[in-house]
């Protein structure tokens, strides 16, 4: 019995991914394909209709997809992601062609969908690609980000895409649905693509990022930031603010990386897991007990200081190995961090030794505060303006709290301490914790990369590790203001104190000393001499 139904199950197969596949309007389809070309069929019973999208999604394997059984290079779209825009002429079948290369079967999504008369047309004022009216978008990506190119849209078929009038009346919202965090399995990438195919799920699913209009300047692309292995589905929404009338491009799907070749880094190497162990354990110390122990702490911040700031450097301008980059900071950073004990040691000012550690709180909160979509506002694509922001937002947070030397020092170390304690539980669960300063360090070492709108997941593990994050600073604070309750805001200078006690020893010697002076006689009995002139005289008788 279950061999006649898995022959039956066989049978049923090859008859779909061989013959006719009959789609249904605005129905994702899912469908196998094997080696060879198949025929795709969707009955036409409407009308008011001027064109007929269909667009065909797979994960690794390209696709070829033409109206025409010949695969003219006019007529046919080849890609992982791509569609292809038939002119609608009258009610009744229309039939496509897909192929693949593969020799096993290939998982494919397939929709076809409408363009009303009043629709505007994706990629309708196509100049460069083969198709007359192109809906699909051409992905590149790095290892920093991803750009993706398309054509812009007309309103009809017959204005001319140079009126700068008729341009001025689209309108291109760029959405983004970004796949389950370390996941690269089929089943996650065909779930998420269900959710960005056509007009309606990209908006009710996509997270909008910005939006483009063609003022005859505007380039037809944009940019947004990528992680190796975290797969991301860009959609465009194309509006017509005149009728309100609204289109899709074909969706596109990238992972920041060659899933055939196997170039996505989703695994967390041991030694990711030795530095998330250290941050851990200072993390602790400085969230809980930064405070009392004060001399660690100096030399803590002072090593994040000067780590940073010289990996930057060499990253400028050294060709050096970024593993020997990063020993050579660390190195760097061990000498600033003894430098700010000595600081400490020699003059012990409390309002010159806090402000390294208020430096590094500020750069921390402005490294936040531009992760945010605060740091992608365009007053901020030029370098110059997004360091000298960047600037004045990290110098706010230690001039404000400045006059409250010891607020500011605890505040600090709890800030910063719970930020290093969620780093491990950031590696171990893939969230995004850890860009917040791997923005900012990309910002300062890549060229260019100011223009790029910084987009990145923001799922419910993410929420957590905020929350978490929050609620450890919460609880340090609290924890280092009952443990210097009662205390002196800042223990005296190491150098004076040592001053101190050796005065304080000498002065106890001499105390010591004269104790012993006093057990003896004031007057010292020294032995006379008399001559005999004297006791003649002394002796005379009378």
């Amino acid at each position: 019995m279950d061999m006649k139904c898995l022959l039956l199950f066989s049978c049923c197969f090859l008859a779909v991914t061989k013959g006719d596949v009959d789609l249904t309007e605005g129905k994702v389809t899912s469908v196998k394909l094997t080696n060879g070309t198949s025929r795709l069929v969707h009955n036409v019973d409407k009308t008011g209709i001027s064109f007929i999208i269909i667009e065909v999604h797979s994960q690794t394997n390209n696709l070829t997809l033409s109206w025409k059984n010949t695969f003219t290079q006019d007529s046919t779209a080849r890609g992982r992601n791509v569609g292809v825009m038939t002119p609608y002429s009258s009610p009744g079948n229309i039939y496509w062609f897909i192929k693949t290369d593969e020799v096993d079967s290939v998982n494919v999504l397939l929709l076809v969908k409408y363009l009303k008369i009043n629709d505007p047309i994706p990629g309708g004022c196509n100049q460069i690609l083969n198709l007359e009216n192109d809906p699909n978008m051409l992905l590149s990506y790095t290892d920093y980000w991803t750009s993706v190119r398309f054509q812009w849209a007309n309103i009809d078929t017959v204005s001319e895409c140079e009126s700068s009038l008729m341009q001025k009346q689209l309108e291109y919202d760029v959405y983004v649905y970004f796949v389950k965090e370390a996941k690269l399995d089929e089943k996650y990438f065909l779930d998420a693509m269900k959710k960005m195919i056509g007009v309606e799920n990209i908006i009710a699913n996509g997270r909008k990022v910005m939006s483009l209009t063609n003022d005859m300047k505007t380039k037809s692309n944009f940019t947004l930031s990528s992680i190796n292995g975290q797969g991301g589905i860009y959609g465009v929404v194309v509006k017509n603010t005149r009728l309100n009338t609204v289109a899709s491009y074909v969706s596109v799907a990238s992972y920041g990386c060659n899933l055939t070749n196997q170039t996505c880094e989703i695994d967390v190497e041991d030694a990711e897991y030795v530095i998330g162990a250290l941050c851990f354990l200072v993390g602790v110390g400085l969230c809980f007990f930064g405070h009392k122990f004060l001399k660690t702490e100096f030399f803590v911040f002072g090593f994040l200081a000067w780590t940073i700031i010289s990996f930057v450097l060499l990253t400028l301008y050294t060709g050096i190995d970024p593993v020997l980059v990063l020993t050579m900071s660390c190195i760097i950073g061990i000498a600033g961090g003894g430098i700010c004990v000595l600081f400490w040691w020699y003059w012990g000012i409390p309002i010159l030794s806090v402000l390294i550690v208020g430096f590094v709180g500020g750069f921390l909160f402005s490294a936040v505060l531009f992760f945010t979509p605060f740091g992608n506002l365009d007053v901020w694509n030029t370098e110059l303006n997004y360091w000298m922001a960047f600037t004045c937002a990290l110098l706010i947070y230690p001039l404000v709290l400045l006059c409250f030397t010891k607020t500011l020092n605890i505040l600090t170390c709890a800030f910063v301490g719970s930020y290093l304690i969620c780093i491990i539980i950031d590696y171990l669960l893939h969230t995004t914790l850890k860009l917040i300063i791997l923005n900012t360090i990309n910002h300062a070492i890549i060229d260019g990369y100011e223009k790029i709108k910084v987009v990145t997941p923001f799922d419910i593990n993410d929420i957590i590790m905020v929350v978490t994050w929050a609620v450890l600073c919460i609880v340090g604070t609290a924890i280092q203001f009952n443990l210097t309750k009662g205390h002196a805001p800042f223990p005296p200078c190491p150098r004076a104190q040592r001053r101190r006690r050796l005065e304080q020893a000498r002065n106890r010697q001499r105390a010591m000393d004269q104790f012993d002076n006093e057990r003896q006689p004031l007057i010292c009995e020294r032995p006379r001499q008399y001559n005999t002139y004297q006791r003649q005289e002394l002796y005379q008788p009378s």
